[in-house]
């Protein structure tokens, strides 16, 4: 299984670790967002410090997608295979 772009998920992995390593910045406004302290009917979200290209991040989750795919794939045609050779 070589062929398989698996460091390329392992960088992916890591740099959101980096980024994001209690896996809330992408989901939650916080104190990394920051807080409008206008009146509520005022508020509009303000971002700090997270700058995302989510072009890049849809292109990279493609590839990721497609290698976490093949190896699926993979194993389930080499279980398959194995089940098929312990009947015989």
């Amino acid at each position: 299984m070589g062929f398989f772009d698996t460091e390329f998920i392992e960088k992916c992995v890591a740099e959101f670790e980096i980024v994001d390593p209690k896996s809330e910045r992408f989901r939650y406004h916080g104190n990394k967002f920051g807080v409008d302290r206008r009146p509520s009917h005022e508020r509009t979200p303000v971002l700090k410090e997270l700058y995302i290209d989510y072009r890049s991040i849809l292109t990279q989750m493609k590839h990721v997608w497609d290698i976490l795919n093949t190896i699926d794939v993979y194993l389930v045609e080499t279980h398959g295979q194995n089940a098929e050779w312990e009947s015989e």
